[in-house]
């Protein structure tokens, strides 16, 4: 009895260590090697198809030997990606045979060593399973224990511990399912010591959603990166500011003011460190509420922000999505004069290869409809501001999407050259807003230009505003094929090496694409995510979980498990486009 209950205690903690060390990659190495934050999903490919192949195979020693350094390999190489020039690699949307195979190569042997560790994982969890007794009973422990790890990693980044802490576990377990216990603590701790010990007086912070960097700017402010990419400044706007460089930046953030009499309530959405805040409070609002999905970047704003706004008694911050506080807003009956769309991550350049992404839906038509609703109905405003850059497209696409929100077309100006910002204005007040506009010659009105070009509008069931309608994404395709192929080539040798039959591989296709076809359609999967987002789920968490059910349903069967692996594929290859 002993025994039997050792080994259902093993596939508990094995079944937790897959999940969990799955979703530490996951976050990882899309924080760290911005190549992979596009293509998130082929790290989870990298797991689901080395855990699947591991469980058709006998532990052996040899793998065994192999787990902890493999895991160490990976760890040092996202911990130093910046030292090892990883972090830039260039991604090859067009010509990846010119100027993309370093990333390529590089990319490639990330992936083989990702599914090499999760092979030898998969082996042990397949060892667990067959000794833990009847399948029924296995698998509740099975999954079980991969809700565990999903939570234990979920209440880690919720508390925004650094990766060291993440990885603690990881390597507790390895050593815990090591026979060469020794060897594997050393070379595993030496390297906890080593990666903490970099952490030490770090400017960087990690919070729920971001891998956070600030350094300071001659202009007694702070820079603000988010996983390596520019995110905001933090300004002195103050007139009494004579620093150079302020102009175009003090021109954007008080446009939405100048263009209105002075004003009683205010919403921001995205209200990051608090600039928009600050040039509330310059514009003497009596009430600012500011909305700030991520609680690291709404406390440094509170500790660093030159102008301290969110310091007055007049603002009350709110850390929340923005369309659930659309929903609180409206139930409570509330109305602002003023709505401000912060730069909501939109200074990030993105590959058309892109996943969807969380603030999308606040571009979205319903999203737009919902912010003016609240407005104040005799002149209220509703100013999105748009860090668009050299993607025309997408300031063309929130045009048309504002223009059917607002029953009218909006306003589309450049009130300033900061960070090639574009200003959309609507609501109530528009024809007051205009009239304000002749009296402001520096700013120049784009919407005109945006009109004549038909777009397609976003909204929550096609919520790609980034998507480029002149471009395809064929090395991201092409990429998905050759993993597929090369999946499906594993499963297949695997499968006859354990014995099985080869043509069991193909059995099940229409239950496979039937799955993609669910994660394709854009109604389904991005309703998903957006109902669970403005509940506060963390999403990196869940849907390794939800799409992981095939991977664990191989084990029950040593036989035929590739069947489970194909599924498991298209699932999750198609999960972020």
């Amino acid at each position: 009895m002993t025994s039997f209950s050792a080994s259902k205690s093993r596939l508990f903690l094995i079944s937790a260590m897959a999940l969990y060390t799955e979703v530490v990659l996951i976050r990882w190495m899309s924080a760290e090697i911005r190549m992979f934050a596009y293509l998130k999903n082929f790290t989870l490919f990298a797991c689901f198809l080395g855990l699947g192949l591991g469980m058709m195979q006998r532990w052996h020693g040899r793998a065994e030997k192999l787990l902890a350094p493999l895991m160490a390999v990976v760890v040092l190489m996202l911990a130093f990606a910046p030292q090892l020039h990883l972090t830039r690699l260039f991604f090859p949307d067009v010509v990846p045979w010119m100027l993309g195979v370093f990333a390529l190569v590089v990319g490639t042997a990330l992936f083989c060593l990702v599914l090499a560790i999760f092979y030898r994982i998969g082996m042990l969890v397949g060892e667990c399973l067959e000794a833990a007794g009847p399948p029924l009973q296995a698998y509740t422990l099975n999954l079980a224990g991969s809700l565990a790890g999903t939570l234990a990693f979920t209440a880690l980044v919720f508390f925004s511990l650094p990766p060291w802490a993440w990885i603690l576990p990881v390597f507790a377990g390895l050593v815990y399912f090591s026979s060469q216990r020794i060897r594997d603590a050393l070379i595993l701790g030496g390297v906890l010591a080593v990666i903490a010990a970099t952490e030490i007086d770090s400017p960087v912070q990690w919070s729920p959603y971001y891998r956070i960097t600030y350094v300071p700017t001659a202009e007694r402010g702070y820079r603000l990166d988010v996983d390596h990419d520019f995110y905001q400044d933090l300004l002195n706007l103050l007139p009494s500011a004579n620093a150079s460089g302020v102009q175009a930046p003090r021109r954007y953030y008080d446009f939405p003011y100048a263009v209105l009499p002075p004003c009683r309530r205010v919403l921001i959405i995205g209200a990051g460190t608090g600039n928009d805040v600050a040039a509330a409070l310059r514009a003497q609002c009596a009430s600012v509420d500011a909305v700030e999905i991520d609680p690291a970047i709404a406390r440094l704003g509170r500790e660093l922000h030159p102008e301290h706004p969110y310091d007055s008694s007049k603002v009350h911050l709110h850390i929340d999505d923005g369309r659930a506080f659309f929903h609180h807003a409206y139930a409570s009956g509330q109305r602002f004069d003023v709505i401000v769309f912060g730069l909501v991550d939109s200074q990030t350049a993105l590959s058309v290869m892109s996943s969807l992404r969380l603030e999308f839906f606040l571009y979205s038509r319903e999203s737009f409809e919902e912010a003016l609703s609240l407005l104040d109905p005799q002149h209220g405003l509703f100013v999105v501001g748009f860090s668009v850059g050299w993607k025309d497209w997408v300031a063309q696409r929130i045009y048309h999407t504002l223009e059917l929100a607002n029953h009218g077309a909006p306003l589309a100006v450049k009130a300033s050259e900061y960070l090639d910002t574009v200003t959309f204005v609507a609501g109530p007040g528009l024809n007051q807003a205009a009239a304000g506009l002749t009296q402001m010659p520096e700013v120049r009105s784009i919407g005109p230009d945006l009109a004549r070009v038909a777009a397609r509008p976003v909204r929550d069931d096609w919520p790609f505003l980034y998507q480029n309608p002149r471009s395809f994404p064929f090395v991201y395709l092409g990429s998905l094929v050759l993993v597929l192929l090369t999946g499906a080539y594993l499963v297949r040798e695997a499968v006859s090496h354990a014995g099985g039959p080869r043509e069991v591989v193909w059995i099940g296709p229409c239950s496979s694409w039937a799955a993609l076809f669910f994660l394709w359609r854009p109604r389904t999967f991005p309703n998903c995510l957006c109902c669970l987002a403005r509940r506060g789920s963390p999403m990196p968490s869940f849907f390794p979980l939800f799409l992981s059910w095939p991977s664990w349903r191989t084990s029950l069967w040593r036989g035929g498990p590739c069947r489970a692996c194909l599924y498991c594929l298209p699932c999750s290859g198609l999960r972020s486009c």
